[in-house]
């Protein structure tokens, strides 16, 4: 597990976009009772086995893999191997020109359909979405984690703009707020900028909510996420296991008038802090993604 908190493995069924993607079987780190540090081995078959055994489904094509890190620290990340038992120690036989060209093509055909689905993939969320900066009703997503709701919402907010959200840190013990571009749906600079919190990381006002400043200008608040200035960005909130549907609340407001959207106890931050706050991402990201 290393400095991993929790995990996410499916086996899912069909491919990554074209095919549907369904999940055959969803198991969680927690489930297993493994957390930071532990070692853990899973059995996947069709037929059962002793110990960590899930069943195998036969149209099963790949696993998919999330792995959890509540805090910014620069620990070794999980490692997650994966052996086919049945031909261990057998050499595997040499493919065949048909094989190889087969395999090209099948890449070639991802990597095009990936491009077409991604683009589109927001432009249908954008034509759904009944306005900007409001978030949609929470609710769980199909084909995503089966434990896990989610709401979005498209944030456009001027220089001068900043959206206030608040949630309820009850509505479920694990929960993150994070944001995107538009159109590919990528995650914004989250190695040397502020582009997301979660349960663990954000500050909780006096009155025991959360309230997040999404913003192109730091207004010194510890809950505040940096859209990069982009005229738009799309935000997403994740509950983990919610007992019931949360409840997320955003406002509009002016820089000058931040402070009537905000309690008069919001913790602040200054230039300082920021800094180490994102000192700690960049620590944090280098190990994760080191060569």
């Amino acid at each position: 597990m290393g400095a991993c908190e929790e995990f996410v493995l499916q086996v899912k069924l069909g491919a990554t976009q074209s095919g549907g993607a369904d999940v055959g079987t969803e198991i969680y780190a927690s489930q297993l009772g493994v957390g930071p540090g532990d070692e853990f081995e899973i059995l996947l078959s069709a037929e059962p086995q002793p110990g960590n055994w899930f069943a195998l489904d036969p149209d099963a094509s790949f696993v998919h893999v999330r792995d959890y890190y509540f805090d910014w620290q620069p620990r070794e990340p999980a490692t997650f191997v994966i052996e086919r038992l049945d031909t261990q120690g057998c050499p595997a036989p040499s493919p065949s020109p048909e094989i190889v060209a087969t395999m090209l093509d099948d890449a070639a055909r991802e990597v095009e359909h990936s491009l077409v689905f991604w683009r589109d993939y927001q432009t249908r969320m954008r034509e759904a979405a009944e306005e900007v900066n409001q978030f949609g009703e929470p609710a769980f997503i199909g084909r995503g984690v089966r434990d896990i709701q989610y709401s979005h919402a498209f944030v456009a907010v001027g220089s001068d703009d900043a959206l206030v959200v608040e949630l309820d840190p009850t509505d479920a013990a694990l929960w993150d707020v994070m944001l995107y571009n538009r159109t590919w749906y990528e995650a914004l600079d989250f190695s040397t900028r502020v582009t997301s919190l979660n349960h663990r990381q954000a500050a909780i006002d006096g009155d025991g909510r959360v309230r997040i400043v999404i913003s192109g200008f730091d207004p010194g608040v510890a809950n505040w996420l940096d859209t990069q200035g982009r005229t738009e960005v799309l935000a997403t909130i994740r509950w983990f296991r919610p007992p019931a549907t949360p409840s997320v609340r955003a406002v509009l407001a002016t820089q000058d008038r931040l402070g009537d959207s905000l309690p008069a106890d919001t913790t602040h931050v200054d230039a300082e802090s920021r800094r180490d706050q994102i000192r700690s991402r960049a620590a944090h990201t280098a190990w994760r993604y080191r060569s």
